[in-house]
């Protein structure tokens, strides 16, 4: 169970970032128990009586008298390793941010998909998605091994760097399964994870591990808008 703290003294801010985190939770098949806190006391207090640690921590940097970098840097001085991010109206902390080891840096309002777009690099552990194998058990596989799928049927082959497993469903249950972790349709047979994409063509896309994949056409410009938004989501702070 991940355990995770949302630190905000807005109380509408905190309970908007609680829905967008389960949101981007469920759609991950991700377990987690969110704690909210109404400032660096309250939460500092809970930590000294025994709660946490939490395994990430979402904080607002301006509460008030209170300042969330101040909170991230006790928390660090405590020996704590949870992962942080930091959410703000101002952007003049991203520095500061940056030294005390942020994981990222996202400014308010926050979206969906900004968010899901920040905890997708804090998940890499964590992201195994699970299929319906051919034999009807379940596969789980990590989705940072799987480079691209392609769909006969009602049966997805997903290829690996080590090998190609089948599984069951339609191609657009497998993509919206695998957004969150980079893969886009390049194809109405085939998605394509962009970690793995050295070069686009006109009408098919040159992966790292010398595989080719077919574009549907005119879908190159699309494939390279695509590639390009998540070169600058993963650069790991989001400005």
């Amino acid at each position: 169970m991940y355990q995770i703290a949302i630190c905000d003294d807005r109380r509408e801010d905190r309970a908007h970032l609680q829905t967008l985190l389960r949101q981007v939770l469920r759609d991950r098949h991700i377990e987690a128990e969110l704690t909210l806190y109404p400032g660096a006391g309250a939460l500092l207090q809970d930590l000294a009586g025994g709660r946490g640690p939490y395994d990430l921590y979402l904080l607002d940097i301006l509460m008030g008298e209170e300042n969330g970098m101040e909170l991230a840097r006790a928390l660090r001085e405590r020996g704590d390793q949870g992962r942080l991010i930091f959410i703000t109206s101002s952007r003049d902390y991203a520095v500061d941010g940056f030294e005390i080891g942020a994981d990222n840096y996202l400014l308010k309002p926050v979206t969906a998909e900004k968010l899901s777009q920040a905890m997708a690099r804090l998940l890499k552990s964590r992201n195994t998605v699970t299929f319906y194998a051919e034999t009807g058990g379940l596969l789980p596989l990590p989705a940072d091994t799987i480079l691209w799928a392609e769909a006969f049927s009602h049966t997805i082959c997903l290829h690996t760097a080590a090998k190609s497993v089948s599984v069951r469903g339609p191609l657009e249950d497998a993509r919206q399964r695998l957004a969150a972790y980079g893969f886009v349709r390049c194809h109405r047979s085939y998605l394509v994870n962009l970690a793995y994409v050295a070069e686009i063509g006109r009408r098919e896309v040159l992966l790292t591990d010398g595989s080719r994949v077919p574009v549907s056409r005119g879908g190159a410009q699309a494939l390279q808008e695509a590639l390009m938004h998540y070169v600058e989501s993963s650069a790991g702070f989001d400005l």
